[in-house]
């Protein structure tokens, strides 16, 4: 049976990007989500699941939030200013 899916976004004013874009982010950053989750302390399921609506307590409310700011897209100025945790190509 099927977990029920939580509506992408239930947290006022958070509209998530679909997983493909944001797995497609850090790829163009020279990492991957999964990277990104384990260097934050985070499981990488818990990460995927929250993405993907699957999940929406504290946690996975704090996830969505962090990956927003990753990604510039949380009312910061310009594309990826947090710190990825994800080593620059050069």
């Amino acid at each position: 049976m099927n977990a029920p899916q939580v509506k992408r976004g239930s947290v006022p004013g958070e509209e998530m990007p679909s997983p493909a874009a944001v797995k497609a982010f850090f790829v163009s950053r020279g990492g991957s989500l999964r990277q990104w989750a384990l260097a934050r302390g985070y499981s990488p399921s818990t990460v995927f699941m929250a993405l993907r609506g699957e999940r929406d307590g504290p946690r996975s409310r704090d996830v969505r939030r962090l990956l927003l700011e990753e990604m510039g897209l949380d009312g910061g100025e310009g594309e990826g200013h947090g710190d990825t945790g994800l080593r620059q190509n050069e």
